[in-house]
């Protein structure tokens, strides 16, 4: 075998690996779900590590405080906003306080509910569309070529699929995260 042909091999190998490596990286970028978790996953870990300096400096706040109404005169005033810093020192512990990681999951859980409402919400109103009228899909408010009417029953009808879906939804994801953490889902 010649160096021209060897060195050709060698290039067709290289070309090979990268090709290969393009190609990964190409299909990772094509897995949203895949993609979607990993950012999920990542705003997750910000919001509890922010959580967390949040609640120690909560907690540091209340000592401070505490420590200067101590040092305050002992009236009847300082005595009570003692005694309201260390509720607030306490409930800051975790005592009374629903956790950071609890409700960024929920607004997660519900970030991937209203967009998978809405593509369901768009694939019923599309459906329907279809049944109800001659038409392959419903008009835009710019289409001239359609009455006002035929615009204005066609919004009507979107805006009451994606409120219906999007209600629906809402409260399937609310119950779920109710029955699954035992918290209620206040936003």
């Amino acid at each position: 075998m010649s160096s021209s042909e060897q060195k050709l091999r060698e290039e067709i190998e290289h070309l090979r690996g990268h090709l290969g490596g393009t190609v990964e990286a190409l299909v990772h970028k094509a897995d949203l779900p895949a993609r979607a978790k990993e950012r999920g996953s990542e705003l997750k870990a910000r919001v509890a590590e922010r959580g967390s300096e949040l609640r120690d400096r909560a907690v540091e706040a209340a000592a401070r405080a505490r420590e200067a109404a101590r040092q305050a005169p002992k009236d009847r005033w300082a005595k009570q906003a003692g005694s309201g810093l260390m509720l607030a020192r306490d409930r800051a512990n975790g005592a009374q306080l629903v956790s950071v990681r609890s409700k960024a999951t929920y607004e997660l859980v519900s970030l991937a509910s209203g967009v998978l409402g809405g593509a369901l919400a768009g694939a019923i109103f599309n459906r329907i569309w279809r049944a109800v009228s001659d038409e392959a899909e419903a008009p835009t408010p710019t289409a001239m070529d359609h009455s006002i009417r035929q615009v204005l029953v066609a919004g009507a009808l979107q805006g009451a699929i994606f409120g219906l879906v999007k209600a629906a939804l809402g409260r399937i994801t609310a119950k779920g995260y109710r029955q699954f953490t035992g918290n209620a889902p206040n936003r």
